[in-house]
């Protein structure tokens, strides 16, 4: 069975975060199938260097699940990452095929020459203004978008 991990450094994160996805970019023309999933990894002790079959940490809620390998992916871990900041400064996910014997599809590691094929965490700021006095109208407010790429993989 394929499996996966992905972690992300959050301690740069400011406040006012409205939405969080993981985007990874497929390496494969299409011809993967399976069923696969994210999954939360509680657990932040692991390695890139040192994590294997015996230690891997096991993962906990799905994030998100798609069929299908060989297209880019996008999975929402808006609630996950709010939790997580809350206890630590890092995210760490799991991808596993639920199939066995499936197809391993193929997505860009942190080491991928280029860049955009890297997975990335984007995140967007809801920013709120808040004013002090008299406003006579009109509304301010606005968002910021912030991608992080501190990420591993296995």
């Amino acid at each position: 069975m394929f499996t996966s991990y992905l972690r992300f450094d959050l301690s740069t994160l400011k406040n006012n975060i409205d939405s969080a996805k993981i985007h990874l970019y497929s390496l494969d023309t299409g011809s993967e199938t399976g069923i696969f999933q994210a999954q939360l990894v509680s657990n932040n002790t692991w390695g890139e260097m040192t994590i294997n079959i015996n230690n891997r940490p096991a993962g906990s809620t799905v994030l998100g699940s798609w069929s299908d390998g060989g297209g880019d992916i996008v999975i929402d871990v808006t609630d996950a990452l709010l939790e997580t900041l809350g206890t630590g400064n890092k995210l760490s996910i799991r991808i596993v095929s639920m199939v066995e014997n499936a197809s391993i599809p193929k997505y860009g590691s942190r080491e991928n020459a280029n860049p955009v094929a890297r997975p990335q965490l984007r995140i967007h700021y809801a920013w709120e203004s808040k004013v002090s006095g008299t406003f006579l109208g009109g509304h301010f407010g606005g968002s910021s978008h912030h991608e992080g790429t501190n990420s591993t993989k296995q």
